[in-house]
C-alpha cells in the first residue's frame, strides 16, 4: 500500500465516489455514497451494499470497463440494478467532494477492474491522506483500519 497526500488523485474522473461513512460498529459501515451520475446521495446499510452498488454503477457507465464478467451460482449474468442512474453527469465535482460522513469520509477513485476486483486510489478527506489498493477486500481492509485505529497502516 502506498500512501500519497493531498488530493492529486482523480478527483476529476466521472467514476469518483465519496462515501460517507456515518456508522461504524463491530466492523460495520453504514451511510450514503456520492457519484456525480447520481441527482442525490445513495444510502448504504453494509459493505457488501455499497460494493455491490458501486459495481453496478461501474457497470452502468461501463468505466472503468470491467475485464471479466461476474458470474453467480445459478449460472446467469449478475443484474445491473435498477437505480437511476444519469447517462451524463449530475452533480458537480466540488458538492460530491464537499459531502462528509459522521465518522469519516472516503473519495474513492477505481482505475482498472481487473482480475475480479478493482485498483485504485482512496482519500481519507479528513486528514487528506491518501493510498493506493489492489483489491477490493484491501479498500475494505484500509477503511475498516481508518475507522478503527484512526490510521492507514
Amino acid at each position: 500500500m502506498m500512501e500519497k497526500d493531498g488530493l492529486g488523485m482523480g478527483t476529476a474522473s466521472p467514476n469518483l465516489i465519496n462515501i460517507c461513512v456515518d456508522r461504524s460498529m463491530d466492523g460495520e459501515i453504514a451511510g450514503k455514497f456520492y457519484c456525480s451520475y447520481f441527482s442525490h446521495s445513495r444510502k448504504f446499510d453494509n459493505i457488501v451494499q455499497l460494493l455491490r452498488s458501486m459495481e453496478q454503477f461501474y457497470n452502468r457507465i461501463s468505466f472503468p470497463q470491467s475485464a471479466v464478467q461476474l458470474r453467480n451460482f445459478a449460472g446467469s449474468r449478475i443484474a445491473r440494478g435498477d437505480e437511476e442512474i444519469a447517462d451524463a453527469p449530475v452533480l458537480d465535482r466540488d458538492y460530491i467532494i464537499g459531502r462528509r460522513g459522521i465518522c469519516a469520509t472516503f473519495l474513492v477513485h477505481v482505475q482498472y477492474r481487473q482480475n475480479a476486483t478493482w485498483q485504485g486510489s482512496v482519500l481519507w478527506a479528513e486528514k487528506e491522506k491518501a493510498a493506493e489498493f489492489n483489491s477490493a477486500l484491501e479498500l475494505i481492509m484500509i477503511i475498516d483500519n481508518i475507522l478503527r485505529f484512526g490510521a492507514l497502516e
